[in-house]
């Protein structure tokens, strides 16, 4: 009996043991607590009425301006999003406090901090209906919209109504933030590095809400991204029907390991809350903002990466002449095959033989986007403008198609409905490049997208082509007619001619 009672004790003990490390305390350090002889910035409240981005929400913010602020200079700026938890001088961030003392020992730049909140749409009849809660569909939406939205609508409202100067430097804005606007603050420095390039996240919410999991997936295929990176996380975090937000968190650090980002983390052992993530808060903000007057570099590929197979080590991407821009098009619209060739037309792929009329081999109720032919002329990739997936067939001798499957599976920004696809080509490999949203997506043999090129400013692809002596010159035209180049380590695939296996297999 005596026994029993002791398993009974253990088990229950341990079913409670999560809950009991979740409240684990941190004694603040004296950088987050007010310091005789440190000057005070000033806290001033604004309210945000109107938003284009986010339409019918009205949100709070505060803007923190540093002691001896001076309204002719042109400012550093680090946002906090949940912003009216950290611009409380009782959160656990204490950021204000901390922002007054690192400043003060110089070692931050003197900056402007925006704390803002979530909007919410309000009811029409408060009595009887809630409010519209925007904070998921701000904070957990991976893409490039909270961004945009602090850049383009938060930052002149700030500046228009205090009269201040926020500067336009990536390098020298800052975004922070725990749980949701924790992978806020990640996801808007990975998607525009070209508006924020350094992010703290507590507890992050990496899982799968509005795409959260596939954050750490984008950082693995797409090329280093100039940025700087502190994650905190809690061995206790939740566990729950949208994943494990402690696992989550490592694999989110995981994968900016992985191609060498600037990248900093600490692990605690408490639960989902902001009490370890505010105790390290100062420690955090002295790394993001390290050397703050030199550039953060990008990170380096890993030599096993499909990026590094594909990639000639210092080749970007450069600007060529418009004359290039018809070719272009027409090369992703047609295909030539043995004596024929086809042709899209709307919604139809038409199939013209040598010395016969055009006729129509397939009809779907999507448009047409973009065809191409691999090397060994066994798969004939047919891409859909608004789609997830690019087909794959087998060409008949008489130009018909057969067993068509949707094998090539696109990723798509979790903020879109759309893929936006545009050109597509082969390479001598049998890899498909397909233009869409969020980059040009390559493929193996299997169908799986293995990498994801950017442009410069995430400017949106329409055609793609191989080009250039050697055929090794990746083209891409943009929606202003203009087309870049790269020179890469394989050659574009030739559709013409005797077909061409490739020599391997890309698994």
């Amino acid at each position: 009996m005596r026994f029993r009672l002791l398993v009974f004790a253990f088990l229950f003990a341990g079913s409670f043991l999560p809950l009991v490390l979740s409240q684990v305390d941190f004694p603040l350090g004296p950088d987050s607590r007010m310091q005789p002889g440190v000057p005070a910035g000033e806290l001033i409240g604004l309210t945000m009425e109107h938003s284009s981005y986010y339409p019918g929400t009205v949100r709070p913010l505060w803007v923190y301006l540093p002691a001896g602020f001076d309204r002719e200079a042109s400012y550093p700026v680090m946002v906090f999003s949940d912003g009216h938890n950290f611009r409380s001088r009782e959160s656990h961030w204490y950021a204000p406090i901390v922002l007054d003392n690192l400043i003060h020992k110089g070692e931050i730049p003197s900056m402007i901090a925006v704390f803002v909140k979530w909007g919410e749409v309000p009811a029409l009849e408060p009595e009887t209906a809630f409010d519209r809660m925007n904070r998921s569909f701000e904070y957990d939406s991976v893409g490039d919209r909270y961004a945009r939205f602090l850049d383009g609508e938060v930052f002149p409202l700030v500046e228009r109504e205090l009269g201040v100067q926020l500067t336009d430097d990536p390098n020298l804005r800052g975004i922070a933030g725990s749980s949701s606007s924790g992978i806020a603050a990640v996801n808007a420095a990975f998607m525009r590095p070209d508006l924020f390039r350094r992010a703290y996240s507590g507890v992050g919410t990496f899982v799968g809400f509005r795409g959260g999991q596939n954050l750490a997936t984008y950082a693995r295929k797409m090329e280093p991204k100039p940025i700087r990176v502190f994650l905190q996380g809690a061995r206790n975090d939740l566990d729950n029907h949208a994943g494990n937000w402690w696992i989550s968190n490592q694999n989110m650090l995981s994968a900016f390991q992985y191609h060498n980002y600037a990248v900093n983390f600490e692990w605690g052992e408490g639960g989902h809350n902001p009490i370890h993530s505010g105790f390290i808060f100062p420690k955090a903000m002295r790394w993001l903002w390290a050397e703050w007057e030199q550039p953060i570099l990008p990170g380096s590929i890993q030599e096993k990466s499909r990026l590094a197979n594909i990639l000639r080590d210092g080749s970007p991407w450069y600007v060529l002449s418009g004359e290039r821009a018809e070719w272009e098009e027409r090369s992703n619209r047609e295909v030539s095959w043995r004596a024929g060739a086809w042709l899209i037309s709307d919604k139809h792929l038409l199939y013209t033989p040598e010395g016969d009329e055009t006729r129509a081999v397939a009809e779907w109720n999507s448009e047409l986007a973009a065809v191409a032919l691999s090397p060994d002329h066994s798969i004939l990739a047919v891409v859909f403008a608004h789609s997830r997936f690019g087909w794959a067939y087998q060409p008949q001798a008489d130009g018909s198609l057969s067993f068509g499957q949707p094998f090539y599976h696109m990723h798509i920004p979790e903020d879109a409905d759309s893929n936006r696809a545009g050109g597509a080509v082969f390479d001598a490999l049998g890899q498909l490049y397909v233009a869409t949203r969020i980059g040009i997506q390559v493929f193996g043999h299997q169908g799986r997208c293995d990498a994801i090129l950017e442009l410069p400013d995430q400017k949106w692809v329409q055609h793609l082509s191989f080009g250039g002596p050697d055929g090794r010159t990746l083209l891409a035209q943009v929606a202003d007619g203009t087309v870049y180049g790269r020179e890469m380590k394989v050659r574009g695939g030739s559709t013409t001619g005797t077909p061409r296996k490739s020599p391997v297999f890309l698994r």
